[in-house]
């Protein structure tokens, strides 16, 4: 099963100057305005926990993963995913290079950890979440809650997401977790550390393996993927990745030099 989806036993799945942010990331100079925003993590009275993974799979099948927000109810279920990330109202769409994925379920109950964070157990509560890409693999991630009666504050957690290829079979996980909710205590901020490190570490790696290993090396499109509606961002991603990387590459591809036939005439 994958995201949900059965597969027969033997099926196969388809498959200039650099800008440093404060956060850790590079960019090029060459365009300010594509570099992603995630100032959030640093935001006053924030605690932030963050962790890395290196994990086998090419790099956007990291992004696949998480744009795909359906995953949760079958990889995380007694993590950081609900049923409700099943049959919860999903918006994909994209704006301009930034593709989106959210979600909102109204009266229902949050996961195992977002319950223990937000001390919600067992309450109702109207929930979101919202996921922002840009490429060529940087997420923004925000978990956010209501009590529902309308007078309640909101309550959010905000993640950042970023994978970035050691090879072209593996790839390195960077991951940020940011609160503002009960930031005074450290017995929480250590459980939601090594909370989601255990979730990125045994849930989503070993399921994005298997993926991997299944594909067998061949190209993603080469396999003809049946594409369901929880793909929607994830396919909108891939193509604009597509479309930049080309872009670049035929930038920096050498103009063709048409000499003209003739003898050739030497200079004295």
């Amino acid at each position: 099963m994958w995201h949900g989806a059965p597969f027969p036993p033997k099926a196969r799945l388809p498959g200039p100057d650099p800008k440093r942010t404060s956060y850790g990331s590079f960019f090029s100079a060459a365009d300010a305005a594509a570099i992603p925003d995630f100032g959030f993590v640093a935001q006053p009275g924030s605690v932030t926990v963050k962790g890395t993974i290196l994990g086998r799979g090419h790099y956007e099948l990291y992004t696949d993963n998480i744009l795909d927000l359906g995953h949760a109810d079958f990889i995380h279920k007694n993590s950081v995913g609900a049923p409700s990330f099943t049959y919860g109202e999903r918006k994909m769409f994209q704006k301009g290079n930034v593709v989106y994925s959210n979600f909102f379920a109204p009266n229902d109950f949050l996961s195992p950890v977002l319950s223990m964070i937000f001390e919600a157990e067992g309450k109702r509560v109207d929930a979101r979440v919202e996921v922002q890409w840009q490429a060529p693999a940087s997420m923004k991630l925000i978990h956010s809650s209501t009590d529902g009666s309308g007078s309640g504050a909101e309550q959010s957690l905000n993640t950042y997401h970023v994978f970035t290829p050691q090879s072209e079979e593996s790839t390195y996980y960077f991951w940020v977790v940011s609160r503002t909710h009960r930031a005074d205590d450290h017995h929480l901020t250590k459980a939601i550390l090594e909370g989601f490190q255990a979730t990125f570490e045994f849930e989503d790696k070993p399921t994005i393996a298997a993926q991997h290993d299944l594909m067998g090396g061949a190209d993603f499109w080469s396999l003809k993927p049946v594409l369901l509606e929880g793909d929607t961002a994830g396919v909108r991603a891939r193509r604009i990745l597509a479309k930049l990387i080309a872009g670049e590459q035929s930038a920096r591809t050498p103009p063709v030099v048409e000499v003209p036939a003739g003898p050739a005439v030497v200079a004295e």
